[in-house]
């Protein structure tokens, strides 16, 4: 470089295809992510390629030739979590070289001035900054259908000089990157550049989708075989009050504490997940037996025969106590009707709770 150049000083050129990098992206690794963290790690490379006609180069190779990353300008690109914008987030840079590489019509001439006679490049020469690193951020995720749907996790690349960014090469996954991350399944992986107020930004976007198997077998299953078994108490001879009222208030107390447990240690939101809505709907239905099993007790008959009412008078000239007969039992009984409803209407609402 010239004593003049400065490093610090971006390329300052009024062509526009100065102001123009081509970047090319690699995905090497994903690290796995949960629901609860909420954050992504990705260690990727990226390729970045320019023009800086400020500087001359003698003796390049006909391939790329190495060259000193501290002797030259490079970009600033930066990475922020989601996408076109938010936070910025330091990337961990564990590699790091730079490349000066002839373009076709580049022509070769002698450097008079060099002793050695070495060969001075003249035209077009790119310039070649590859860098190897690792950065976490958080995914902004809609969890509104928690555990099932689908998520995109969005990490932006942003040019701080504001230069044109244009890819020169499809995304590339390594081999290493695997599908499932622990709680999500990656199912895709794109890249594109966006434009925002005059600025263009690469957006890294990561397509995941929910692994539920665990939440069905640890969260769904259960309570809904908790709101069975307080089903079944309709199923008990209605004068066997004590049986039918102890199972289903003994499956309520069950799934409440399964709704704390869930609760306690999935992550909080500010709006309702649909795991939320499963445990307050199968609690709720659990609560209607308790509620209708009393109901059907109150209108229950006192007796269900004929019982003999037993008037004992004192025996008074020889006349023997008088006995009377009162029927007690109504004419329709109630209480049965009410329990077979019941049994239909919250199995109707427990099916079309599943379906939903």
């Amino acid at each position: 470089p010239s004593p003049n150049y400065d490093v610090n000083i971006s390329p300052s050129d009024e062509n526009s295809n100065s102001h123009t990098i081509n970047y090319a992206m690699s995905i090497w690794y994903v690290d796995e992510i949960s629901t609860l963290d909420g954050k992504v790690t990705i260690d990727m490379n990226l390729e970045l390629r320019w023009q800086d006609k400020r500087l001359h180069f003698i003796n390049l190779h006909e391939e790329k030739t190495k060259i000193n990353c501290q002797e030259i300008w490079l970009p600033d690109v930066y990475a922020v979590a989601g996408y076109g914008g938010g936070r910025q987030y330091n990337r961990n840079v564990y590699q790091e070289r730079c490349f000066a590489e002839k373009f076709k019509n580049v022509t070769n001439e002698l450097h008079e001035e060099d002793p050695m006679m070495a060969v001075e490049s003249h035209g077009k020469v790119y310039l070649w900054y590859v860098t190897s690193f690792n950065v976490e951020v958080p995914c902004h995720f809609n969890l509104r259908m928690y555990p099932f749907g689908t998520q995109e996790c969005h990490v932006t690349f942003i040019n701080r000089d504001n230069w044109r960014m244009i890819s020169m090469a499809p995304l590339e996954i390594g081999p290493d990157v695997v599908d499932d991350l622990l709680e999500y399944q990656l199912t895709d992986v794109g890249q594109k550049v966006i434009e925002r107020n005059n600025h263009q930004y690469v957006v890294l976007t990561l397509s995941l989708r929910t692994l539920y198997d665990y939440h069905i077998l640890n969260s769904f299953i259960p309570s809904a075989l908790m709101f069975i078994i307080c089903y079944t108490s309709f199923f008990f001879p209605i004068t066997d009050f004590n049986e039918r009222i102890m199972v289903s208030l003994t499956a309520l107390l069950v799934l409440a504490a399964l709704f704390t447990q869930i609760s306690e240690t999935s992550v909080k939101t500010p709006y309702f997940k649909l795991i939320d809505i499963w445990y307050v709907s199968i609690i709720g239905l659990c609560f209607s037996v308790v509620v209708l099993i009393a109901m059907i007790n109150g209108l229950r008959p006192k007796k269900n025969v004929k019982e003999a009412l037993i008037q004992l008078n004192p025996i008074r000239n020889g006349i023997g106590p008088l006995i009377v007969e009162v029927d007690l039992a109504t004419n329709k009984d109630m209480s049965k009707i009410l329990n077979t409803l019941s049994e239909i209407v919250l199995f109707g609402l427990f099916i079309l709770l599943i379906a939903v």
